[in-house]
């Protein structure tokens, strides 16, 4: 059993330490943020946190030694000259045979 329980929230990271006495939680990380993934790597136990920032979109966090320091890593970027192309999802009224694209 884990001495430790790594939690996202909708409030920022909590983690909980277990001693003699029982559970108790640290400060808590990333204040005021929606926490969406919290995860301990098996292979080296960094610390990996995924953030929905509702303004900047989403931000990847790690730690390298316990929760005590966070590191920020680069948010995701389009490459220069990239564009969004909408999709939509068919609908059940849609006629498959009807040609795609804009009509006149």
């Amino acid at each position: 059993m884990s001495n430790q329980i790594l939690l996202g929230t909708r409030k920022g990271t909590l983690i909980l330490d277990r001693g003699p006495t029982g559970w108790k939680p640290r400060p808590i990380a990333h204040a005021g943020m929606s926490i969406s993934y919290a995860a301990r790597d098996p292979r080296d136990g960094t610390l990996w946190v995924a953030m929905d920032h509702a303004h900047w979109g989403p931000k990847l966090s790690r730690s390298n030694d316990d929760g005590a320091t966070w590191e920020h890593l680069s948010q995701l970027a389009y490459p220069q000259g990239a564009r969004f192309i909408e999709q939509h999802l068919p609908s059940p009224t849609d006629d498959p045979a009807a040609p795609e694209g804009p009509t006149a």
